[in-house]
């Protein structure tokens, strides 16, 4: 055979698909199991894996998840505000809200602060009530407490009926106690005394005074 003669080369070997993970910054989408990340100017990524796509900032943390609907917002490292100079801030839910905070839950408003629902439910060490005016409407109050503590300059009570119920009840006056009433009727069980340094007792009709003795002096 000739030396002139050309000689067939052996076809060269198919490209093979590469196991390694795409640089930061090339997109391959191409691949259907390989994530799609994409970084932007400051470091931050943006990635698409598995169904999720995650926004991380350049030292990993992550800021943004979506997967299968739902959604986190997360700042690692700082602030995470919400706002709306414009507009409102809406948060709706299909079901419950659920507020967690390792410090203290602050809320400001310009205007009045509306609290609607079935019910209200408050457990706390304790409550602080620093208010100008408080009013309260309710078909019914009960109160349950091993003690309470009222101290107003001027107390104010007006009702159709009052009943008091109490074992042993004490009230002390420094001044003038007077009560004005159309009828007055008072039943003691036992003993009844009244001490005073001067008694006066005027009837603009009968007096009357019964008993088995009646011991004057």
């Amino acid at each position: 055979m000739s030396r002139s003669r050309a000689t067939a080369r052996a076809p060269a070997p198919a490209p093979q698909a590469s196991d390694a993970a795409p640089r930061a910054g090339a997109s391959s989408l191409g691949l259907a199991d390989a994530p799609a990340q994409h970084t932007l100017a400051d470091g931050a990524t943006v990635t698409v894996s598995g169904g999720a796509a995650e926004i991380r900032d350049a030292d990993g943390y992550l800021l943004v998840r979506y997967e299968n609907g739902s959604a986190t917002v997360a700042a690692p490292r700082g602030d995470l505000t919400l706002a709306a100079p414009e507009g409102r801030v809406l948060v709706r839910s299909g079901g419950d809200v659920v507020i967690e905070s390792a410090g203290a839950i602050r809320e400001r408003a310009a205007g009045p602060i509306e609290l609607e629902g079935d019910g209200l439910t408050v457990r706390a060490h304790a409550v602080d009530l620093v208010a100008t005016t408080v009013s309260v409407v309710a078909h019914g109050i009960v109160t349950s407490a091993s003690r309470v503590a009222t101290k107003v300059e001027r107390y104010e009570l007006e009702a159709e009926r009052l009943v008091e119920k109490a074992r042993d009840a004490f009230r002390e006056v420094t001044e003038l106690a007077q009560s004005r009433v159309g009828r007055l009727r008072t039943l003691v069980a036992d003993l009844y005394t009244v001490e005073s340094r001067r008694t006066v007792m005027v009837s603009k009709d009968d007096t009357s005074i019964d008993g088995k003795r009646v011991l004057l002096g």
